[in-house]
């Protein structure tokens, strides 16, 4: 007697039926894998909720003679007893007593949330582009890089560059030092803090030939530098957000170049103003200026007497802008 088998179209029918059942199995297979791993992240941010909560009711008995309101509000300031996964928030807020966490994330996983009142969250920020605006104590930014709805700031670049007294307030020694001299390093630019990228007298040039000693051609080791950390100073503990070591800083050669040119604001008929980026040409060391039109140039790190002006970068947390 003849066995009987299956034929190809049943087999074909069978490979069919399997597929389409795969294809709506593997999303609900993801989803639940999603959902239990968010669960978990979000136990894990309610217990190091708590455990900052602990940690802060603690420090009220240590302290008792303070008022919420002088509370640090940095979360290494408290003493956190916590095990489990590693969590990192961003932003501690200490209101009437209740505990706000923001910006909180686990390894591995993409969502930041918030923990509120003893209640987890996912922490949705609000979505900025190019070209953007907002005013910070009085002073208007633009933003010069696209920040998504999971990024918890945005880098600005100043309307208006530091006034001639920002600049010696905040400069100090190292604009003063040597501008009764006669190669003076900074100078009024129509109301505006005029200042060389590098004003040591170690740094300077003669001629074709570069004496460098004290001139390494960075932003780092400018006296620059000094000037926007310490205008970056005054802002309240919270505002500014650290990234790659810098809170305030200046511009770079690709985040202007990545400006759209229809952006007029990113340049100024009145002045130019330094650039953070490194550049080398056959006589001296220089740096990448902005010029009095769309147009990056380089420039002596040692130049002076001319339109050279401070435009900071700062990066800010989104809560802390209001409009």
């Amino acid at each position: 007697m003849k066995k009987k088998g299956f034929t190809l179209i049943e087999l074909l029918a069978v490979l069919v039926v399997l597929a389409i059942l795969a294809l709506i199995a593997v999303p609900i297979v993801i989803s639940i894998i999603n959902n239990v791993r968010e669960n978990s992240v979000k136990r894990s941010i309610e217990s190091y909720g708590r455990a900052v909560e602990n940690a802060v009711g603690l420090y009220a008995l240590e302290h008792s003679e303070l008022e919420y309101s002088q509370f640090p509000n940095t979360l290494s300031s408290y003493k956190i007893e916590y095990s489990g996964q590693e969590v990192t928030c961003d932003k501690l807020i200490i209101e009437n007593g209740i505990i706000t966490l923001k910006g909180c994330r686990v390894d591995g996983v993409d969502k930041v949330f918030k923990y509120i009142n003893k209640k987890v969250s996912e922490d949705v920020y609000q979505v900025y582009s190019i070209g953007n605006t907002f005013t910070l104590d009085g002073y208007s930014y633009y933003i010069i890089a696209d920040s998504s709805k999971t990024q918890d700031y945005v880098v600005a670049l100043k309307a208006e560059p530091l006034t001639v007294n920002e600049v010696n307030t905040y400069g100090g020694e190292y604009v003063n030092k040597y501008t009764s001299s006669s190669r003076g390093r900074s100078w009024n630019n129509n109301g505006y803090g005029g200042i060389t990228f590098y004003t040591s007298e170690d740094c300077r040039y003669n001629g074709n030939t570069s004496i460098i000693s004290g001139c390494l051609n960075t932003y780092e080791d400018s006296d620059i530098k000094h000037v926007v950390d310490n205008w970056a100073s005054h802002f309240a503990d919270g505002v500014l957000k650290e990234v790659d070591d810098y809170m305030a800083r200046l511009i770079t050669y690709n985040e202007y170049n990545n400006i759209p040119a229809s952006n007029t604001w990113k340049y100024n008929s009145q002045y130019r103003y330094w650039t953070m980026t490194a550049c080398n040409d056959q006589y001296h060391s220089s740096v990448h200026e902005v010029y009095n039109s769309d147009h990056i140039y380089t420039r002596s790190v040692w130049a002076e007497g001319g339109d050279w002006v401070v435009r900071p970068v700062i990066n800010v947390y989104k809560n802390a802008i209001t409009n």
